[in-house]
């Protein structure tokens, strides 16, 4: 089996800060939906993250279904947690790692969402997922949780969707 990139959209389309946060007053999980063309296990994504101040607890991402760019409440699998002390204070891409990799099927839409674990109470100490004011991703679109309801942003977020496939090559990009 060898590991290839499968979507992405490139941290060089990158013009402003998206807020990861938990607070009951704020939203509570950033998405960014994508449609895969290769049908396979996702054994990692990476997102382009970095922090601001010291913030303290996890962050994790989570594999949903998704429909019309919006993610729905069926979650497929959680990323192994990143503590968010250890992120740069400069966007770099973070690695998300799935223990138990989740098969998607080519052409459906799913969603990456985070799952935090700190409290947002300044806006001096959280994580900021890279984004375009410009969207230009064509397989989906960012989207936030806004009360309990997913909402769309019309921006897109920095990523790398990654797919087992079958073979002895471990590749990192597209060849053709």
């Amino acid at each position: 089996m060898a590991v290839r990139l499968d979507q992405t959209y490139s941290e060089s389309n990158v013009d402003v800060d998206q807020t990861i946060h938990y607070s009951a007053a704020l939203a509570d999980e950033i998405g960014q939906t994508f449609t895969p063309t290769i049908t396979g296990e996702i054994p990692y994504v990476d997102l382009w993250l970095k922090k601001v101040g010291t913030p303290t607890g996890n962050i994790s991402v989570e594999i949903r279904n998704a429909s019309s760019n919006l993610p729905s409440t069926t979650i497929h699998a959680t990323s192994d947690a990143i503590d968010a002390t250890s992120l740069s204070t400069s966007y770099a891409k973070v690695r998300f790692t799935f223990s138990t990799p989740y098969e998607v099927t080519a052409s459906t839409q799913y969603a990456l969402t985070t799952l935090v674990t700190y409290n947002y109470s300044t806006s001096t100490n959280n994580v900021l997922w890279g984004a375009d004011l410009t969207p230009g991703y064509s397989g989906g679109q960012d989207a936030f949780l806004n009360s309990g309801t997913w909402e769309t942003n019309s921006r897109d977020c920095a990523f790398d969707q990654y797919v087992t496939v079958p073979g002895g090559l471990d590749l990192t990009s597209k060849f053709w």
